[in-house]
């Protein structure tokens, strides 16, 4: 299946309608926990490392919107017994609104900003990206895995679509039915055509990260301090 890097997903564009934003972002997590496996990664990849109970880790969560991936990580580690405190960043403007309609901004620390404009000295324990990098060229990939690998104290995750016709169609037939009333179809398929292979990513990556590929048609880049 060809990559159409061109593609633009609707929901940025500055002016789409802003009820189907907020509709698209309130999905977010329903998609996320059908599709992305953030509690096998998890498992496999944060657990192995929090060993102090006593120990408040910390989090970044990259493009991180209402943040609801890196809100499930801290209840799966609370129930392990382990505290990880939470940031987010993210540029779009709609998502600190939409977090203040949420009242979740008060458990959270999150940062209207990209990563590059966070302190220098600002390191986390953990960082994570959920469907980023196919936003992304190559030459930007490489910057922001720079920027994180300078940021991370123990691993770095980023997670993202394996391109294939197969889970293109997949997608468009189970979320046919949020067509309508939300972005959440539509862009979806179009972040199918955008992403990038396995392969075609481990020709940009420095060499210091390694990909892990996950069911159904996730790969992960990560990158172990350690």
């Amino acid at each position: 299946m060809k990559r159409y890097s061109e593609l633009v997903e609707l929901m940025d564009d500055p002016k789409c309608n802003p009820r189907l934003l907020k509709r698209t972002y309130q999905l977010f997590p329903i998609v996320n926990r059908l599709f992305s496996q953030w509690k096998m990664i998890y498992r496999l990849e944060i657990r192995p490392h929090l060993n102090d109970s006593h120990r408040i880790y910390t989090l970044l969560d990259v493009g991180s919107g209402l943040m609801d991936n890196s809100l499930y990580i801290q209840k799966l580690a609370a129930k392990d017994g382990f505290q990880i405190k939470i940031t987010g960043v993210d540029p779009n403007p709609m998502v600190i609104e939409l977090l203040k309609e949420e009242k979740q901004s008060i458990q959270i620390d999150f940062r209207s900003c990209f990563i590059h404009e966070l302190a220098k000295t600002d390191t986390y324990d953990f960082i994570i990206s959920n469907h980023l990098l196919h936003h992304l060229t190559p030459a930007e990939i490489t910057d922001i895995l720079d920027e994180i690998k300078l940021r991370t104290q123990i691993k770095s995750l980023m997670i993202d679509i394996h391109r294939s016709r197969i889970a293109w169609i997949f997608f468009g037939c189970i979320m046919f039915p949020f067509r309508f009333n939300s972005f959440i179809q539509r862009d979806g398929l179009t972040s199918i055509k955008k992403s990038y292979t396995p392969n075609e990513m481990s020709e940009i990556v420095p060499n210091y990260w390694s990909i892990r590929k996950f069911f159904p048609y996730r790969y992960a880049l990560i990158y172990d301090k350690n």
